[in-house]
């Protein structure tokens, strides 16, 4: 019997951050915090902060669809979607399903 390699390849990436960026100094504006101590203990000096009613799904439908666009590929050659977070859009519905929907794969 013969057998057959799989074999999967990564051949493109992007990404997507939201514009609006929360510093450390503006966050010490609303809780009490410094700068100094959230350096010292988690070393962020900055976050990308999502407004209004978007979620994942908003997030990851831009990263799908400027990778496609910089990589000149159709949709129809994508072979498999994976998809992982931790804060989906909904508890049933899959942000997988949602971003399949939405760029049309």
């Amino acid at each position: 019997m013969e057998t057959t390699k799989l074999r999967a390849a990564i051949t493109a990436i992007e990404a997507y951050v939201p514009d609006y960026i929360l510093t450390n100094d503006e966050l010490s504006g609303l809780v009490d915090t410094s700068d100094e101590w959230i350096m010292s203990r988690v070393g962020i000096r900055e976050r990308h902060i999502l407004k209004g009613e978007y979620g994942m799904t908003f997030m990851a439908v831009k990263a799908v669809k400027a990778l496609l666009e910089k990589n000149n590929i159709d949709p129809s050659e994508i072979g498999a979607l994976i998809c992982s977070t931790v804060t989906p859009d909904m508890v049933f519905l899959l942000v997988r399903q949602l971003l399949q929907a939405n760029v049309v794969l």
